[in-house]
């Protein structure tokens, strides 16, 4: 989706409220990847096409998906916990950081 961002912006010069609505994203979204791409040199097409979309998210965010996801907590547990008296949302939450 990136790419498709970008094809959209640097290639066929559409407005970021365009983009947002033919890629089903918000503006802000559009926003972002089209401020990353600048700021990593990548403001044109011609920059941009040759690269694959892993290499892409590498230059503009740094780290692969796999490399960024965290431990979710468990969210069904959190409501089991949560019936306890006097757990607060707080204590978990340190809890799960801990």
């Amino acid at each position: 989706m990136i790419k498709d961002v970008l094809r959209l912006k640097l290639h066929g010069g559409l407005s970021h409220e365009a983009i947002a609505r033919s890629l089903s994203v918000s503006k802000g979204v559009v926003a972002k990847y089209v401020a990353l791409a600048g700021a990593a040199g990548l403001n044109r097409w011609e920059a941009v096409e040759p690269l694959g979309q892993a290499e892409l998210q590498r230059r503009l965010l740094g780290t692969s998906a796999e490399q960024r996801r965290v431990a979710q907590p468990d969210f069904a547990r959190v409501h089991v916990e949560l019936r306890r008296k006097g757990v607060t949302l707080t204590l978990l939450w340190e809890e799960y950081r801990g």
